[in-house]
């Protein structure tokens, strides 16, 4: 028995009422499956039998992004499991977009081995685009750049030679960026240009602005104006993020004037708008090279577009503050994003914290440290490592212990990267010849600084 398709649409509607009602028409059902499929005492294929008879195509989709959103990876198997033995109860379009979307689900959490089997188990004939392109992205999630960009050019080897798939625009997009961003601009111009000798596809302005964005933040201008120059050349226009990606790299290099230039070819010529993104990355330009006033203009144009300050307009704010020792201006801007709609997180805690402790503040940083819990933000292992290093700077070595003290107490775990700066931290600090504050690594509970 196949999976029943949803019901014809009221005409009547507007897509977008449509999709409401079919939101609300499949969301108790597929919470109602999850919760007899998490019951340990039902038999999941039993569950999944017994409901395949009354949920739609879209809903059963539904059910493995909710169990992806759940991280029960015992759960995301046994569906699995159970597609592989009822098949015949699916389309061959309806198995592959459920096997696309269950890898991609497992490549989003970080389950990379999970979606490898799971993409080792398929038929060869159900290793289609669609599925080909879930596993490379999985392998670029990857944090092991080199090592997921060589399994992600594998498959695509496999893809190409394949009769059951062929690489398609989205394959060639993901994999220029990624190597662009790896630095081997020999090889992205390579897949670019087998792109191009493509009939059936044609680069878009996601294509170029992939590519120009990995560039610039590799500091590789030229390269980026040069794809700019092919982007015209292939007739492809310009959006809004290719604009952002100029003005952010222009800003990044200290070329204000381009950057400029850049922002108003935007808002005159390209019938774009620019967004909080395009003011953001002028105001952190600006910040960076302490122009505090050109700066203040980009807040104002920014207000006059109508647009409002956000987490990341804040924290640039501050942040620019901050490095200029303009300290004050920097805690009324504070005490401005309190007052506002945007509340502060973990990063604008360690902004604040990391000012006032290159300025020799400690006593301000200890006590907005503090008074975290106040505004609702609990310090992570960034902000306790600003902290420590503050005490060091200042040879406050009890302080020092008795901060460690408080993050295991907190459940704050430090971590390798964490207990090596803590380590560079207090031998750099001058102290008698008295025991290192403890530090407990979560891996070997017996090591200690």
């Amino acid at each position: 028995m196949r999976f029943v398709r949803g019901r014809r649409a009221d005409r009547s509607l507007s897509s977008h009422q449509q999709q409401q009602q079919q939101q609300q028409q499949r969301q108790p059902a597929v919470m109602s499956i999850l919760h007899e499929l998490q019951d340990k005492k039902s038999s999941k294929s039993h569950v999944l039998d017994k409901y395949a008879r009354h949920i739609p195509v879209d809903g059963f989709m539904a059910l493995v992004d909710e169990i992806g959103r759940l991280n029960d990876w015992a759960l995301a198997l046994a569906l699995f499991k159970w597609l592989q033995k009822n098949e015949a109860r699916l389309s061959n379009r309806d198995l592959e977009v459920a096997h696309a979307k269950i890898i991609d689900t497992m490549g989003k959490q970080g389950q990379l081995r999970l979606a490898s089997w799971i993409f080792s188990q398929l038929q060869l004939s159900s290793r289609t685009t669609p599925v080909f392109n879930a596993i490379i992205m999985a392998h670029l999630r990857c944090k092991n750049v080199a090592r997921a960009l060589d399994s992600a050019l594998d498959h695509f080897g496999h893809m190409k030679t394949s009769v059951h798939s062929c690489p398609s625009l989205a394959t060639y997009n993901m994999l220029t960026r990624a190597c662009a961003q790896a630095g081997l601009t020999d090889k992205a111009e390579a897949l670019f240009l087998e792109l191009l000798r493509r009939d059936d596809l044609k680069p878009d302005a996601y294509t170029f602005n992939g590519i120009m964005d990995a560039y610039a933040k590799k500091g590789l201008y030229r390269d980026m104006e040069y794809k700019l120059k092919e982007m015209s050349e292939h007739g492809v226009r310009p959006d809004l993020v290719t604009f952002n990606v100029l003005i952010d790299a222009y800003g990044r290099a200290g070329d204000f004037v381009k950057m400029e230039r850049t922002y108003k070819s935007l808002v005159n010529l390209s019938g774009c708008k620019p967004s909080a993104t395009t003011f953001n990355s002028m105001l952190a330009s600006y910040g960076q090279s302490r122009e505090l006033g050109k700066m203040e203009q980009v807040l104002v144009r920014m207000d006059m577009a109508g647009l409002g300050p956000d987490l990341t307009t804040f924290n640039t704010l501050m942040s620019s503050y901050g490095r200029a020792g303009e300290l004050d201006t920097m805690r009324k801007c504070f005490d401005k994003m309190v007052r506002s709609p945007v509340k502060p997180q973990v990063s604008t805690l360690d902004v604040l914290l990391r000012a006032y402790a290159e300025h020799g503040l400690v006593d301000e940083a200890e006590a907005l440290f503090i008074n975290a819990s106040k505004l609702d933000i609990k310090p992570a292992v960034s902000s306790y490592l600003i902290l420590f290093k503050a005490y060091g700077e200042e040879r406050q070595l009890d302080k020092m212990t008795v901060l460690m003290s408080k993050m295991e107490q907190s459940g704050v775990e430090s971590g390798q990267e964490f207990l090596l700066q803590a380590l560079e931290s207090y031998a750099a600090t001058p102290h008698p010849t008295t025991a290192p504050p403890v530090i407990e690594d979560k891996d070997d509970n017996q090591s200690s600084l």
